[in-house]
């Protein structure tokens, strides 16, 4: 998903499109950046539509020019364009993506899974996929631990940011769960969607949707230049066609990291605060989570973690005075 640069920030449209020097402009070229301009003063459906129209009539009408100039920024412009309206379905408390069928998608009943043993045993994975049972006490099923090639604990390894946003990809977790949706059977597995920036998403019978979100990692202030652990998150649509999510071992909740619902987990706010020692000290750290990219799950969730013969049957769930839950806490891989 495109975060907005377009759309807020006066004349970064522009530069992009004048960025060889370019002199001449058509009219229609002219048009779309007078859009632009308006819409930023005054953002309202109207004035994106109008964007949209300006820009279609300049592919349309000069091909070469829009070949040029417009085409190299052609998908950053209609992710935000979407992201746009999406933001402005959330804030207006709306749906983004209507659902089918209420019975495909899992009732949201937290009381289920804040309870003992589910808060212990779970995680933001097996809470998306709807698999709230047969998992041991303190796991955290990733990608690929069904398949018994699990993603596992990101390393806490010192790294740049460059390199940080290297790994930890949607395509390497993506790829996990297809080699779990291999042992898990053809109607037992999550289907990626694979859409273009601004192309519509759409719930299907027999399926829910779930959102995978990514963190390239999170800061220590005093070392602003270095990347520690990397982290994924999930979030999946419930009945009534809001969104919610459980962070780790912490309680499931359908309200984003500014405590409002989740109309769109393209658009809430995916932030998680929380304390690090690093060196002797301890850190206040931030982490922003940005979306990759939806599944299917098929209805009635999918079995994660380990596969039952690979549990060990003979360890006890450790009966213990589970500590007090404080804030969100790192969700998906620790």
């Amino acid at each position: 998903m495109a975060t907005l640069d377009f759309l807020v920030n006066q004349g970064t449209y522009e530069s992009a499109i004048n960025r060889k020097g370019w002199g001449f402009r058509s009219a229609r070229l002219d048009a779309v950046v007078k859009a632009v301009d308006a819409y930023i003063l005054r953002p309202s459906s109207a004035n994106l539509d109008t964007v949209e129209q300006a820009l279609a009539k300049w592919e349309r009408t000069d091909p070469k020019e829009f070949k040029d100039r417009g085409l190299p920024v052609k998908d950053k412009m209609a992710g935000e364009i979407q992201l746009a309206r999406l933001q402005a379905l959330s804030d207006q408390g709306k749906v983004a993506i209507p659902i089918l069928d209420p019975n495909d998608h899992p009732k949201y009943e937290p009381q289920l899974w804040n309870r003992w043993p589910q808060i212990e045993s779970t995680n933001c994975y097996a809470y998306a996929c709807d698999s709230r049972e047969g998992h041991l006490y303190k796991e955290k099923p990733q990608p690929g631990s069904y398949e018994a090639t699990g993603l596992g604990p990101v390393s806490n390894d010192t790294l740049s940011f460059e390199s940080a946003k290297a790994n930890r990809t949607a395509a390497a977790v993506r790829l996990a769960i297809m080699r779990d949706g291999q042992a898990q059977g053809i109607n037992q597995r999550l289907i990626p969607i694979i859409r273009r920036p601004g192309e519509p998403v759409s719930n299907i019978s027999g399926h829910y949707l779930i959102a995978l979100v990514i963190a390239s990692g999170y800061q220590i202030p005093q070392y602003a230049n270095e990347i520690y652990i990397r982290d994924y998150h999930w979030y999946r649509q419930d009945r009534d066609g809001t969104w919610s999510h459980k962070p780790g071992h912490s309680s499931a909740t359908n309200l984003d990291g500014s405590g409002n619902r989740i109309y769109d987990p393209r658009v809430c706010d995916m932030h998680a605060d929380f304390w690090e020692s690093e060196g002797g000290n301890d850190y206040f750290c931030h982490v922003h989570y940005e979306f990759v990219m939806f599944f299917y799950s098929p209805r009635g969730g999918v079995k994660v973690g380990m596969q039952p013969r690979m549990v060990n049957a003979q360890q006890p769930w450790m009966r213990q005075p589970l500590p007090a839950i404080q804030g969100r806490g790192r969700s998906g891989t620790l």
